[in-house]
């Protein structure tokens, strides 16, 4: 038992025992008035009595704080309560759940401190609360669900539902908490996706997460589901290279999936799925299947690939098999990567990296001036080439991005590393590009892409 239980377990036995004593005592009264005399057994039989007591209103205490429905910090449900709630709820007609995602509650806890953050979640769900209470008649479930994530349940239609939570995304960033401001993220999911509560809650974060606001998309998930996993099976994808301006012949891969009827699933709707259905491993390796089957003369292949999924070992051992049957993808093979957050374990990542190294593989870090995390891994990764975030290609003609941009190659060049700008739209941009020395140039005014 850890030190906190201990300690706490003593706190409720010391509470129940202050409740005890005073029945002991009481106990002990009525036995002297009504026998009028305390024997031995009367003494002993008192304090068989107290500690039966004693024992039951620890239990109770105990149990009570187990059980408790409400949340300390924002007194709205427990996460376990409303959890039960909602699914129960869920087999009801029409009921919506809503997250609301407090995007900056890290920042607030770091700039301010624990109790101003925990008062900033309590203020917030006052105002979901009154928030709602003002716009609909039924009665709604609040919980604090994780960090700064809230979860709602509503009983009403999904297209007002919608409609208002998006209203309160509004509201809740116009509002001022306390000298907080927030930045907030939300979703709504209806019971026509799904009954089964995880499952909403996965596809609300999916949402948040990849920005996939479609309705339609929501409302026919298990199909899109189902023409995903059969497209991976079948490989039924559309590959396409993109050739980067650069003194190496380098192309960079993409795939979108073709579902049954021929339309096409674009990355941003099949990816959050392919993760979550455990295909990831053999979505990755229709890139290479493909790469082998094309590969050209001295030309390099760049695939973008989540580091999750680079850092499992099964991928590894797959990706090393294949390399072993395909002599001719070694040292033609650049993996790009990005991440929000900081893996914590960085050395057991550079050491998976370098394994990957020994197939010839090579590293390009994304995102970099977006996520500090890509500051972080370009100073404990060993990194081959840097590829700079969107916004500094849209903004190559403003002088501040300019100028940071070349401290980035400045750095990079001094770390031996090659620096990849994407997205260059025109000539402008282009000679821009050109002139900060960028060693590789990619976008639409370059290369359309290729089908194959």
């Amino acid at each position: 038992m850890t030190l906190p239980n201990q300690l706490e377990r003593s706190r409720k036995f010391k509470l129940a025992l202050r409740i005890g004593l005073p029945i002991f005592f009481l106990t002990i009264l009525l036995i002297d008035s009504y026998f009028g005399e305390i024997t031995r057994f009367l003494i002993t039989t008192s304090i068989f009595i107290l500690l039966i007591g004693v024992y039951f209103i620890f239990y109770l205490i105990y149990e009570s704080d187990n059980k408790s429905l409400i949340d300390p910090i924002t007194k709205t449900f427990d996460r376990n309560y409303a959890l039960k709630y909602f699914s129960k709820n869920l087999k009801s007609k029409e009921y919506s759940i809503a997250l609301i995602k407090l995007d900056n509650i890290d920042y607030i806890n770091e700039q301010y401190g624990l109790l101003k953050g925990d008062k900033t979640l309590f203020l917030v769900a006052k105002y979901i609360q009154n928030f709602f209470l003002e716009n609909i008649d039924e009665d709604i479930a609040i919980s604090h669900f994780k960090g700064g994530d809230f979860l709602i349940g509503i009983r009403n239609n999904f297209d007002e539902t919608n409609s208002l939570v998006q209203l309160l995304n509004v509201k809740l960033r116009a509002v001022n908490f306390d000298k907080v401001e927030l930045e907030t993220s939300v979703a709504v999911v209806n019971n026509r996706v799904s009954k089964n509560i995880n499952q909403i809650i996965q596809r609300l974060y999916e949402i948040i997460n990849y920005k996939d606001k479609s309705q339609n998309y929501q409302q026919n998930q298990n199909e899109l589901e189902l023409n995903i996993i059969k497209a991976v099976e079948n490989s039924d994808i559309s590959f396409m290279l993109q050739k980067i301006d650069a003194d190496i012949d380098i192309f960079e891969c993409s795939v979108k999936l073709f579902a049954s009827n021929g339309d096409i699933i674009h990355q941003k709707q099949f990816l959050p799925i392919i993760n979550r259905l455990n295909l990831a491993k053999e979505f990755y390796m229709l890139y290479f299947n493909k790469i082998s089957q094309h590969i050209e003369s001295n030309n390099l292949y760049a695939i973008k690939i989540d580091p999750i999924v680079i850092r499992d070992r099964n991928f590894l051992d797959e990706i090393r098999l294949f390399f072993n049957l395909n002599e001719n993808l070694k040292n033609r093979v650049f993996i790009i990567f990005s991440e929000k957050e900081f893996y914590f374990n960085v050395k057991k990542f550079n050491s998976i990296l370098n394994k990957y190294r020994e197939l010839g593989i090579n590293f390009v870090l994304d995102d970099v001036g977006q996520f500090q995390t890509s500051t972080l891994y370009l100073r404990d990764l060993d990194i081959d080439i840097i590829r700079f975030s969107q916004q500094y290609s849209k903004n190559l003609s403003n002088e501040k991005y300019r100028t940071i941009l070349k401290g980035y190659i400045e750095m990079a060049k001094s770390l031996k590393i090659n620096s990849w700008i994407k997205f260059v739209q025109n000539e402008d941009e282009y000679k821009i590009a050109k002139k900060l020395k960028i060693d590789y140039i990619q976008g639409k005014f370059i290369n359309e892409g290729v089908i194959l």
